[in-house]
């Protein structure tokens, strides 16, 4: 069964996660126009890059929660982070995840430059991480 999920620029149908853009001259836009005719309720759109869809709605991955406020406690700015669908989509790949994409979109690179790659982001991933432990152990 087809669902969809709405997002600001449309909704992406979510077996295989084509993002589709509101424009009646699109085909998938008016497969999802019908669909909803037909009964079809979209899942609701993403209130923050902080939550996560549990089957049936919107909860606060903590986790990831915590992360936000230690970097605003930080004095880090993430306004444009967290509207970069790019950079919010990238912070919740899995490590294999991390790896397929480097596998697809790093061509022309030898081993050594793409295992650089891959130690640059565990090191960012561990210094994010102890920063968020750090902020909730000790809050201003």
């Amino acid at each position: 069964m087809t669902t969809y999920a709405l997002t600001r620029d449309g909704v992406t149908r979510l077996e295989d996660n084509a993002a589709i853009p509101n424009d009646p001259a699109n085909i998938d836009w008016a497969i999802y126009q019908q669909w909803l005719i037909e009964g079809g309720v979209p899942r609701p759109l993403q209130p923050g890059a902080q939550y996560d869809w549990n089957g049936s709605a919107w909860i606060v991955n903590a986790q990831r929660q915590a992360l936000i406020d230690a970097l605003a406690a930080l004095g880090i700015d993430l306004s444009a982070v967290k509207a970069d669908a790019a950079i919010v989509t990238f912070l919740k790949m899995s490590p294999a995840q991390i790896d397929a994409y480097l596998a697809a979109n790093i061509t022309g690179a030898n081993v050594a430059s793409v295992n650089a790659i891959r130690t640059v982001l565990a090191v960012v991933g561990k210094v994010v991480a102890v920063m968020a432990r750090a902020q909730i152990a000790n809050p201003p």
